[in-house]
């Protein structure tokens, strides 16, 4: 752990995929006669500095205290390892896999489940219209790329795409058919 904090401090980096990078680099060179491989995952916290009264009355960001926003959390998986090869040292290679989890949505409209197959187990009726609620992962794999991709844009413009897929235009919404025709969708 100490050393993770230690690259941290050193270092500059604008994503969990790039801070991944990292991390596998700084061990595959510090110990390349131990280490041929190492996967480093890396579920990132959103926190967001709290806002309160400050001791002259004036609502300010507080300077020490913060809300964790959630439950959707980014990760990323980041494997580094050594080529196979003669060259010394050797050449690396890097896989990135990025995505979310807990991505919670709720339509209050637009959504009903009907023409579904029924058996004897079958206790749900047809709605035309009803609440559609769902909870989420996603996961994406970065093409290898010997410079840094832009991984913050990629994934806001990937969580953009789910929620435009589940909810539809603002002003109209899109109606679903059924929970799992929507994520069907939204994983095309």
């Amino acid at each position: 752990k100490n050393t993770v904090y230690c690259v941290a401090s050193t270092n500059e980096f604008g994503s969990i995929e790039e801070f991944g990078i990292l991390i596998g680099k700084h061990f595959m060179k510090e110990y390349p006669t131990i280490v041929k491989s190492i996967n480093i995952e890396i579920l990132q916290d959103v926190w967001q500095r709290l806002e309160g009264k400050d001791s002259s009355g004036r609502v300010a960001p507080h300077k020490h205290a913060f809300q964790r926003v959630g439950p959707c959390k980014p990760y990323t998986v980041v494997t580094v390892s050594q080529q196979l090869g003669k060259s010394s040292p050797p050449p690396l290679s890097v896989s990135v896999k990025s995505g979310l989890r807990s991505l919670e949505l709720l339509k209050t409209a637009q959504s009903g489940f009907s023409g579904f197959y029924r058996d004897r187990y079958t206790s749900l009726g047809e709605s035309a219209d009803r609440l559609l609620g769902t909870s989420l992962s996603a996961e994406w794999t970065f093409p290898p790329s010997p410079k840094a991709l832009p991984y913050l844009a990629i994934r806001k413009a990937a969580v953009q795409a789910l929620v435009n897929t589940f909810c539809g235009p603002s002003d109209r919404g899109e109606f679903s058919p059924s929970v799992q025709q929507t994520l069907y969708k939204m994983g095309e």
